[in-house]
């Protein structure tokens, strides 16, 4: 089994960030790429299957009435963000301006080695 686990935040409008920190730490995380659509989330490993996952807002983005889903892969998950304010539509993640809000992501894995 393999694990992954980070906490991802906006730095500028084309670029989001697994945080490595004094207080934050990603596990099996390669890297965190904006696209227009959702950032993606690839890991270090590819899996044979997906087991579980989730992506949960922090305080501050539900304060913001921002809520997050992902589509899962087996190298990479993709976090896509809603406001009611847009509908049911994905929002482009550069609009996602709140100062030092996060989005956490956890999964469980498979992997064939």
């Amino acid at each position: 089994m393999a694990l992954i686990g980070c906490t991802i935040r906006r730095v500028d409008a084309t670029t989001w960030q697994a945080l490595d920190d004094a207080g934050h730490s990603p596990e099996n995380i390669f890297g965190v790429e904006y696209r227009s659509t959702c950032v993606r989330v690839h890991y270090a490993f590819t899996a044979s299957k997906v087991i579980t996952t989730a992506v949960t807002p922090d305080e501050s983005f539900a304060a913001s009435d921002v809520r997050v889903g992902a589509s899962v892969g087996l190298s990479y998950l993709d976090v896509s963000f809603y406001m009611n304010a847009y509908g049911t539509t994905a929002i482009d993640p550069a609009l996602m301006t709140k100062a030092g809000a996060n989005v956490w992501v956890d999964g469980r894995f498979e992997v064939v080695e």
